[in-house]
C-alpha cells in the first residue's frame, strides 16, 4: 500500500523514520503534526480552576487527562507518586477520564496506600478540560505509545509543564522548557522527573508560545497544500 501511494503524511518525525527504515523515500513523507485551540487552552489562573473544579490542597497537583487503559500507563503514575509521597514530598493526582483498567488502578493506589492522594475524576466534556489544565501544576502523561497526542498540546497551551515519555511526537513538541521526559514504565525515572519538576521554576509564558504555531487551521493549510500537490 506504502508502495502504491503518492504521499504519506505522518503526525511525528518518530513515525516518517520508521517508515523510510522500511523503505518508503524520504520525499514521499510529510510530518504535519496536530494542533491545538489556543483560545481555549491558554494560560488561566491555577487558584480560579481549582476553586471553580472544588479543588482544595497545598500539594503540587499532576493532572492526567486520557483514557484508563494498558497503553496509557497510568500504573507508572501512580507507583511513581507513592514513591514520591513515601519520600516526605506532598503530592496529589487527579486522572481525567475513565476505562477498563479504572477498578485495577483504584487498587493499586489503596495497596500503595495513596487512595486519598489519588483522585478518579471520571469522563468530563472538552469544555472542561481546559479547567483541568489550569488547575494543574503539571500535566503528566506515562503513555507506552503515542501518535501527536493533542493533551499535550493543549497542557502547553495551558503553560503548564509536561512530564511524559519519549514516543510518538511529544519529544517533537516537548522541549527543556516545557517539560522533562522520560522512558515508558520507568518508575524510578519518573520518580525522578517529579522530584525534579516540582523543585524547579518554569515560565507559563514560555510553555504556552511553543505551540503557537500549531493552530488546527495552520494543520489544515499544511494537508491542503499536501493533497493538492499530491493530485
Amino acid at each position: 500500500m506504502l508502495d502504491h501511494c503518492i504521499g504519506i503524511t505522518t503526525v511525528s518525525e518518530s513515525l516518517k523514520e520508521e517508515l523510510i527504515v522500511h523503505g518508503v523515500p524520504p520525499a514521499k513523507v510529510a510530518v504535519i503534526p496536530n494542533g491545538v485551540d489556543i483560545s481555549k487552552f491558554k494560560v488561566l489562573d491555577r487558584s480560579d480552576c481549582r476553586s471553580r473544579l472544588q479543588i482544595d490542597t497545598a500539594n503540587p497537583v499532576v493532572v492526567y487527562v486520557g483514557r484508563l487503559s494498558e497503553e496509557k500507563s497510568v500504573t507508572t503514575l501512580i507507583e511513581a507518586a507513592a514513591a514520591v509521597i513515601s519520600g516526605g514530598q506532598s503530592l496529589d493526582v487527579y486522572l481525567v477520564g475513565d476505562g477498563a483498567l479504572k477498578n485495577d488502578l483504584i487498587s493499586q493506589a489503596e495497596t500503595l496506600g495513596v487512595r486519598e492522594n489519588v483522585t478518579f475524576v471520571g469522563k468530563v466534556g472538552h469544555d472542561e478540560v481546559s479547567l483541568w489544565m489550569g488547575a494543574a501544576d503539571f500535566f503528566c502523561l506515562p503513555s507506552l505509545r503515542e501518535g501527536c497526542p493533542n493533551v499535550i498540546l493543549e497542557a502547553l497551551g495551558s503553560g503548564r509543564p509536561i512530564l511524559a515519555t519519549k514516543v510518538g511526537a511529544i519529544p517533537d513538541v516537548v522541549s527543556d522548557d516545557s517539560g522533562i521526559l522520560f522512558e515508558p514504565e520507568d518508575v524510578d525515572g519518573l520518580v525522578k522527573t517529579l522530584g525534579t519538576a516540582i523543585n524547579r521554576g518554569w515560565s507559563e509564558t514560555v510553555i504556552s508560545h511553543s505551540v503557537k504555531g500549531l493552530s488546527w487551521e495552520k494543520a489544515a493549510e499544511k494537508y491542503y497544500h499536501f493533497y493538492k500537490k499530491a493530485v
